[in-house]
């Protein structure tokens, strides 16, 4: 198979992956057959690179059976031999390679830097439980003098269980100071894991955290602030709120998910911010600042609703989506007052713009709805088609709790006109298939729409003429007056 003498060289690299290929076409039982002579020649000095570099590509079945002999690799005298040792190890399934683990612990103080490194790599193969065992001699490595080293000990800690992983939140945290710009990013990721209440703890550290050069850094620290409970956070909100104006538009976008978390009543405090990022460069900034709005109570949206309508016009069909979203969570009667933005929506360019402009309308009280029906009833002949992802993620409008958004612009103008008055729909199943397409839907509701239009007109006409009446009933003040002047009349006339 290999030449007695021959070395694990260039030259020899197209014999060792042609006996690969021919290792590889074998059945199992031939294939482990030939595991255990490569395994003896192991101890042929000129040879173990190559025989460890063919076990390196065997399945972990068969390399569990001759995981003993690798491991005494460890030890071998030449640093090539070494390495390709740990690459087999690296091949072993966690379950075997538990059975070894004492040996690579002991690699861990060695003068190597790439052992040391490797070890920590065969550690991170480990199931938690295991790893938890050996955590003392892991977190030893963050203090190594080599970065990937510490950064390798950081990876191999984040595999912990949270609870586990909290006694050695004090050492993670002290990382965070590290002069390599990976390790504190590292340091953050560790952290994350842990449970709100663990993390509360180390808070003020991570907050710091949010001035890091590294644009990583910054972004992984808003991250792990967006772990703690509402209360805890709203106390480092205000740094939270300063990063809005950081360089990067993706530290900027962390900085809106974690305001996301807070309380309405906190969140108002730093309103303000939030909308100046509405005019912001990157257009996922202003859906965000968007979003960040619509966490807001009513009461407190109303007072920035206008700028929230300027949003319509935005240049990027997912902002005005947005906007479109943030505006339906208005009372119903503040809406109305901006459903002539709304309505303009219904000729946008973008179809999903123009279904959630349907929806926003369908949240209005009917009365107000119907006045903008006409518009909505010039959908029934879009039927441009939504895609899947908008069908499944419909604008958060709570009549929409029990209905679905279907295929097509159509469609959903048909959903929103069932929130017409009731004298315009009634009669009209809007689920039975020959009244959802029947060709003359639109002029039958028109025709509604109109008798109902005049109905509202002779109602306000009868309502004007009962108060201008009102004071003339025989028990009214106009009555009296009329009385005694028709009887100063009579005497007139009597003494003419």
């Amino acid at each position: 198979m290999l030449r007695a003498g021959s070395e694990c060289t260039e030259s020899h690299l197209s014999e060792c992956m042609a006996v690969f290929d021919a290792l590889n076409k074998m059945e199992p039982e031939a294939l482990a057959q030939c595991a255990e002579v490569l395994v003896s020649r192991l101890k042929d000095s000129d040879q173990r690179g190559a025989v460890l570099m063919l076990l390196h590509m065997m399945e972990p079945a068969v390399l569990a059976q001759c995981a003993d002999t690798v491991v005494l690799r460890l030890e071998d005298s030449d640093e090539d031999v070494r390495w390709a040792a740990w690459c087999v190890l690296l091949r072993l399934e966690p379950a075997v390679l538990a059975q070894y683990v004492s040996a690579v612990v002991l690699r861990l103080e060695d003068s190597d830097a790439d052992v040391r490194e490797a070890a920590l790599s065969v550690l991170l193969r480990l199931q938690p439980a295991v790893l938890a065992q050996y955590a003392n001699a892991v977190v030893l490595r963050l203090e190594d003098s080599n970065e990937d080293v510490r950064e390798s000990a950081l990876k191999a800690l984040h595999t912990l269980e949270p609870a586990v992983l909290a006694q050695y939140a004090n050492d993670v945290v002290l990382r965070l100071e590290d002069s390599y710009a990976n390790m504190r990013w590292a340091a953050l990721n560790v952290l994350h894991k842990l449970e709100p209440a663990v993390l509360a703890q180390c808070a003020n550290a991570v907050v710091l955290r949010l001035e890091d050069s590294y644009e990583n850094s910054r972004g992984a620290a808003l991250l792990v602030l967006d772990r703690l409970e509402p209360a805890v956070l709203a106390q480092h909100a205000s740094a939270v709120v300063l990063k809005l104006e950081d360089s990067s538009g993706n530290v900027r976008r962390a900085a809106f998910l974690v305001l996301n978390k807070l309380e309405p009543a906190a969140l108002a405090q730093y309103v303000g911010a939030v909308v100046l990022k509405l005019e912001d460069d990157d257009w996922e900034v202003r859906r965000a600042a968007l979003y960040t709005l619509g966490k807001l109570e009513p009461a407190a949206l109303v007072q920035h609703a206008d700028a929230v309508v300027l949003r319509l016009e935005d240049s990027d069909g997912c902002v005005r989506w947005t906007a479109l979203q943030t505006l339906s969570k208005l009372e119903p009667t503040a809406l109305a007052q901006r459903a002539d933005a709304v309505v303009l929506r219904l000729d946008d360019s973008d179809e999903e713009v123009r279904s959630a402009a349907l929806l926003v309308l369908g949240s209005m009280e009917p009365a107000a709805l119907a006045k903008h029906a006409n518009a909505v009833l010039a959908k029934l002949g879009d039927t441009e088609m939504l895609a899947e992802e908008t069908r499944s993620n419909a604008l958060e409008i709570p009549w929409l709790d029990s209905a679905s958004v279907r295929d097509s612009v159509r469609d959903v103008a048909v959903l929103t006109l069932q929130n017409l008055p009731d004298f315009v729909t009634r009669g009209v199943d809007f689920e039975a298939e020959n009244d959802f397409q029947a060709a003359n839907l639109r002029s039958r509701l028109l025709g509604r729409l109109g008798w109902y239009r005049c109905r509202l007109r002779m109602r306000v006409r009868r309502l004007a003429l009962y108060w201008y009446a009102l004071p003339y009933r025989p028990s009214g003040p106009g009555h009296a007056r009329d009385v005694e002047a028709w009887d100063r009349m009579s005497k007139r006339s009597r003494l003419v």
